[in-house]
């Protein structure tokens, strides 16, 4: 899979796992409405400046959907890592 392809399908996953966030648990709705993802090469993993969440396409592509749903829900309510 070549970088393009690690960044649609990780989009899908971050989308899909934001929307379950937001059905499951309802505290996270307003936390990820207020932060846009965009993927970036330049993080090994996941950051945010509480405005942005980065994420890294492969790190994403390459995790079960649990663990993706667990680290959004961390990302929202961490402090700025960038």
């Amino acid at each position: 899979m070549d970088k393009s392809e690690m960044e649609v399908k990780a989009a899908v996953l971050i989308r899909n796992a934001r929307a379950a966030l937001i059905l499951e648990r309802k505290f996270y709705a307003v936390l990820v409405s207020q932060v846009d993802p965009v993927p970036s090469w330049d993080f090994p993993t996941m950051a945010t400046n509480s405005v942005q969440h980065f994420y890294n396409p492969e790190f994403i592509v390459n995790l079960p959907p649990k663990k993706i749903l667990g680290t959004q829900a961390h990302e929202k309510i961490g402090r700025a890592h960038v």
